[in-house]
């Protein structure tokens, strides 16, 4: 308990202390300088910049301002460029210097001061002829009837010099040409002679100039003229020295530019400095002259009048100059800072203000005013507020009403009249509008018209506002009724009391009870209405019945509309099964240009697994995620249906594991369900038998390779679907004993004597294709060899060396005019890629030609011209036929080493989307514009291409030129388009095989 009342006077005794101390930072701030409570010793008289004075006990500083009284123990401080001038009240003036502080001792009899820091000139007068000054701890006490005493406080010494006058310092006499110097730590004092005494500036002078300040400094020689240096600065320690100059005579003249306060002093030839004093540059501003208003108007009961106030700009005495609109003009002298002026005549004055001081001949005129007087007219108001106005007290209490209008704002005098069952009340504003406070139901007639100053009246407004009580109906919902909605649209119904003679009702909505903002207005003839709302929240709705020439409301009724509760956890089946589907393609397998060029196959069909979620008729729609791991890391796919039906596209067989969540209308999902088991199978395939493999050639039995030299063509029937063909041929019937194995992609093999080591006899061949075969048949092989050449022997000839002549060398130039007709077989790749479902395609397209024609064109800017047409044709999944083509037209420009142009292209190209389970083919043609460059390298020839248009294309290729007009090549493109926000991309890349016919021959 001790150690408790301990800790509590701790506490206590902290507290205390933490007030104490912030009462002496910032009790000075909260107390008033000049209250009665203290005694006023002395003033702040002037003062140039920012001056601070701190009070007796308190630790803050604060700002002083010129009239502001001191008191006993008061501090006061100047910084840079800053000082003060004091006045004490029993006489003695001090005037401080920067950065000097100073402590008010005591004022009773004589005055006793501290110079704590920095330097100062105390004028001593009659009827006060004493001043104490402490310095460094000692005082030093003065005496004079009229005197300036200026003392200069150092770091080793105290310098006394008196300025004007006669002055003692204790019992020491002080001369005006004597400095009286105390050392700081013996306090010894010694005299020396001043051999000049300064005249002008005088000490704190100040001059007012525009551009550039010209100053005069002047002294006389107390014995002898000698050589004496002048130092000018900025401050009172003489560091920042402005102009240091050694002068012979008793005068000098220089030229300052800067505002702010210098400081001067004459040094003797024996280092003897003289007394510092200072002057201050002032550059004349022009006063900124303002008017409450320009434009007045004279009317018939008052004679305007108008308000001029300028800046002080350190004067005390102003010249205001008015220009009349005869011509005649008037200056007027004030005292103080503003003025009125009262027009008596018609027409535009002009006035303009400076500072009258004999002492400031260059003060500046400031910006003139322009003072109009006019006749006045009359005032024209328009209203605001509506004329008529129905408001329904519906709470029976009183409800604020603006009543607005447009007018003059100035010099107005508004009138307004309110008129209820005959009784007026009359009410005033100079103001454009009014507030009304109306309770009681009733017509309320009111009326406005103003009256100007001048006496001028304005037009009058008028309007009316009616107050209505409201019916008291049965409404559904009622009021404070929560209505939850399952969807966003669903509809809302409202439901009322039929009431007796109405003629119509008219239903308002509104999302504030003022239904300043109606949402829903609708004419009914029956007593309910059913509406949507377009978001939740609270909403107004009330009912407006018409009845005979009346209008009368129903009272408004309050509604929150907010979401239905939100849907609960799906529950599903823990295993499923499913047997998976393929999708069927629904295009034509058929089209004239088959009888032409055949089909191309490629890509394969998609799987698809079906089956049925748990309904739920509040789902919007249903989110299924399937995973191939129970721990649900390696997602498949994520599937988002409408339906509780859910078709999982490209589907493989195997175990996975799936769950499914709902979305409300509202966009809220529920949490997943529980993982449960999905298996997938395929359909059992029915397979149709194998077809037998027909042997055409050679026939059994039949005699081959009969000379080593011979080949042998094997040839068979081909059969549907079948992509290779495997050849065997053995020495055995039972080809146990294989001597030969190739595949072909063709229904036809070449082979020679080397297949059987040009060994003759009897072998069996055979054709297999997947689960097809063909029956076995015989040949023999011969093989036999050529018989040796006879050897005749001639005679040698003779060798007859000629000169051959030297070969010309051929230049072959390119014809620009021709027919080229080309093959392109190639791979092509389809993807859409903003489809989950849609399949892939991805095979070889060998069907594929195209022809070009090139002729020279007689034009400036391009010399060829080449259209080209390209087909491509193939077919995909089971039955989709596609065909794609470009046709083409270049313009080309021969450059030095290379050639360029446009082209246009319009573009056929083969679509795969999904469509109701089954894919589906879709045609997009486009016109295409862009660019081409090409580059020859003997007979290598490179091109670029790049399209667009709603396809973007990109194609390179590049051919090899032989001699017998034949070329060969490769090539590579890419397209892309996007439509019903699926991308669709395309990719090929091919061989190019074509032959030009020259229209003239090559040179």
């Amino acid at each position: 308990m001790r150690l408790k009342s301990f800790d509590n006077y701790l506490i206590t005794a902290m507290s205390a202390l933490a007030l104490l101390c912030l009462y002496m930072l910032y009790g000075a701030k909260l107390v008033n300088f000049n209250s009665g409570s203290e005694i006023k010793v002395a003033s702040i008289v002037e003062q140039l910049k920012t001056v601070k004075r701190k009070r007796d006990f308190y630790q803050g500083w604060m700002d002083v301002k010129p009239g502001d009284g001191l008191s006993q123990n008061d501090e006061i401080y100047t910084h840079e460029q800053s000082s003060a001038h004091i006045k004490f009240t029993n006489g003695p003036e001090i005037s401080l210097f920067e950065n000097s502080l100073l402590r008010i001792k005591s004022a009773k009899l004589g005055s006793t001061i501290s110079l704590d820091k920095g330097n100062m000139v105390a004028k001593l007068s009659p009827d006060s002829p004493k001043l104490d000054i402490e310095l460094n701890g000692k005082k030093y006490s003065f005496s004079s009837q009229n005197a300036d005493i200026q003392i200069e406080q150092g770091k080793t010494e105290n310098k006394f010099l008196l300025l004007n006058g006669k002055a003692k310092l204790a019992d020491q006499e002080i001369l005006p040409n004597q400095v009286v110097i105390q050392n700081i730590k013996t306090g010894d004092l010694k005299i020396k002679e001043i051999p000049f005494i300064p005249k002008l500036p005088l000490n704190n002078h100040t001059q007012y100039y525009l551009k550039e300040a010209s100053l005069n400094f002047s002294w006389i020689y107390t014995n002898q003229s000698v050589p004496v240096k002048i130092v000018i600065a900025r401050d009172s320690n003489f560091t920042e020295i402005v102009s240091e100059e050694k002068i012979e005579s008793n005068t000098y003249q220089i030229s300052l530019t800067h505002p702010g306060t210098y400081y001067w002093k004459l040094t003797s030839s024996d280092l003897i400095d003289g007394p510092i004093k200072s002057f201050s540059l002032i550059e004349e501003v022009a006063p900124a002259l303002n008017a409450d208003q320009t434009v007045l108007y004279q009317g018939p009961k008052q004679t305007p009048k108008v308000y001029l106030n300028w800046s002080k700009n350190n004067g005390k005495k102003y010249l205001v100059k008015i220009e009349s609109p005869n011509g005649k003009s008037e200056e007027v002298t004030i005292a103080k800072t503003s003025y009125e002026f009262t027009p008596t005549i018609l027409g535009q004055y002009s006035l303009s203000v400076k500072v009258s001081d004999e002492n400031r001949p260059l003060a500046l005129w400031s910006e003139p005013i322009t003072i109009s007087l006019n006749e006045a007219r009359a005032i024209n108001i328009t209203s605001v507020t509506p004329e008529v106005i129905e408001k329904v007290n519906y709470n029976n209490q009183p409800a604020s009403y603006l009543l607005s209008w447009n007018g003059p704002i100035d010099g107005v005098n508004y009138k307004i009249k309110l008129i209820k069952d005959n009784k007026v009340l009359d009410m005033e504003t100079e103001q454009t509008s009014i507030p009304l406070s109306l309770k009681d139901a009733g017509t309320y007639s009111w009326e406005v018209f103003g009256t100007t100053n001048s006496g001028v009246n304005s037009n009058k407004i008028t309007g009316k506002i009616i107050i209505k009580a409201p019916l008291h109906l049965t409404q559904l919902p009622s009021e404070g009724a929560i209505v939850e909605l399952e969807k966003p649209d669903q509809l809302v119904a409202f439901k009322w009391d039929k009431v007796e003679e109405a003629l119509q009702y008219q239903f308002e909505l509104s999302d504030d009870p003022t239904f300043k903002k109606i949402i829903v207005a609708r004419d009914v003839d029956a007593t309910n209405v059913s509406t949507s709302l377009a978001e939740i929240g609270r909403y107004y709705w009330r009912v407006k019945i018409k009845r005979g020439s009346n209008i009368e409301y129903s009272n408004p009724v309050s509604v929150e509309i907010k979401p239905a509760p939100p849907l609960a956890r799906p529950e599903v089946s823990p295993d499923i099964k499913i047997k998976l589907k393929y999708l069927e393609d629904k295009s034509s397998s058929f089209n004239l240009i088959d009888l032409f060029i055949s089909k191309t196959y490629a890509a394969d069909q998609v799987a698809v697994a079906e089956w049925d979620l748990p309904a739920n008729a509040k789902a919007k729609s249903y989110i299924v995620e399937i995973y191939k791991d129970i721990d649900l890391k390696d997602l498949i796919i994520r599937i988002e249906t409408e339906v509780p039906h859910v078709t999982w596209k490209n589907a493989t067989a195997g175990k996975f594991y799936w769950r499914v969540s709902y979305t409300d209308f509202w966009g809220r999902k529920t949490e997943f369900s529980r993982v449960s088991v999905l298996s997938t199978e395929d359909q059992e395939i029915l397979k149709a038998p194998p077809m037998e493999i027909e042997l055409q050639n050679p026939k059994h039995r039949a005699d081959v390779l009969k000379e080593e030299a011979d080949q042998l063509i094997l040839n068979w029937g081909a059969i549907p679907e079948a992509k290779t063909y495997q050849v065997l041929i053995a020495r055995d019937l039972e080809f146990e004993n294989i001597i030969f194995k190739k595949n072909s992609s063709q229904n036809e093999l070449k082979i020679s004597c080397k297949e059987f080591d040009n060994r003759a006899g009897e072998y069996y061949w055979k054709i297999i294709s997947g689960e097809s075969t063909s029956k076995r048949r015989q040949f023999s092989v011969v093989c036999a060899p050529p018989p040796p050449p006879v050897k005749i022997e001639e005679p040698k000839p003779v060798v007859i060396e000629e000169i051959k002549p030297i070969e010309t060398i051929k230049e072959e130039k390119l014809n620009d005019h021709f027919l080229r007709l080309g093959f392109f077989p190639h791979h092509i790749a389809y993807q859409n890629k903003a489809s989950q479902y849609t399949a892939k395609v991805d095979g070889n397209a060998l069907n594929s030609w195209f022809v070009t024609y090139q002729r020279p064109l007689d034009m400036k800017y391009f010399q060829i011209i080449s259209p080209t047409l390209s087909i491509s044709r193939g077919k995909v999944f089971k039955e989709i036929t596609f065909m794609d083509m470009e046709l083409s037209l270049k313009a080309k420009r021969k450059q030095t080493s290379f050639s360029w142009g446009p082209v246009a292209a319009f573009v056929k190209k083969t679509l795969y989307v999904e469509s109701n389970l089954a894919i589906v083919d879709e045609s997009v043609t486009s016109p295409l514009l862009g660019l081409f460059i090409q580059k020859e390298i003997d007979r290598v020839t490179l091109n670029a291409e790049v399209k667009m248009g709603t396809i973007l294309d990109y194609h390179a290729d590049i051919q090899y030129r032989m001699q017998n007009n034949f070329a060969v090549g490769a090539f590579f493109d890419s397209s892309s388009i996007t439509k019903d926000n699926n991308k669709h991309t395309f990719s090929r890349y091919g061989l190019n095989l074509n032959y030009t016919f020259d229209f003239l021959e090559t040179k």
